[in-house]
């Protein structure tokens, strides 16, 4: 049985670079970054967004309410789509995609009713940039109302 592809100098010196760069932080540098020119300025949960910011900022909420996320962006680069994962006891239960344009204060929010008997219990809306990379989590609990 050959091991590596059959040349086991090119192995050695491939498995040595790679060690070395996984070490050093290089070849996966860009993971769990953003993508170059976006920052996430601000964040909140809140109960509206009136005039495009946030009211009634919190981190508890009763059944019976909305819930919004917000999001603040600064964005030098390209139009870049962003996901707004809302998650239950860390299960996914609803997920929206939005697109952030170049701005220097790009503003976006997604919204979820909270429903008596069911959506009991802590809550957190990821914002997960392209390639899966989380880059902010927001977190909050519902009690029943």
């Amino acid at each position: 049985m050959r091991a590596c592809c059959g040349n086991w100098k090119f192995c050695v010196v491939l498995f040595a670079f790679v060690a070395t760069s996984a070490l050093e932080g290089n070849v996966w540098a860009e993971e769990g970054a953003a993508p170059e020119g976006l920052v996430l300025t601000e964040s909140a949960i809140c109960t509206g967004v009136e005039e495009r910011l946030p009211v009634g900022k919190a981190d508890a909420f009763a059944t019976g309410s909305k819930v919004w996320a917000w999001l603040q962006f600064e964005n030098t680069g390209d139009e870049v789509e962003i996901q707004m994962v809302w998650k239950k006891d860390g299960k996914s239960v609803f997920s929206t995609a939005v697109n952030i344009k170049r701005s220097k204060s790009w503003r976006t929010w997604s919204r979820k009713k909270m429903r008596k008997g069911k959506d009991v219990g802590p809550w957190t809306v990821d914002v997960v940039g392209p390639g899966g990379v989380v880059l902010k989590t927001l977190n909050f609990n519902v009690t029943e109302g």
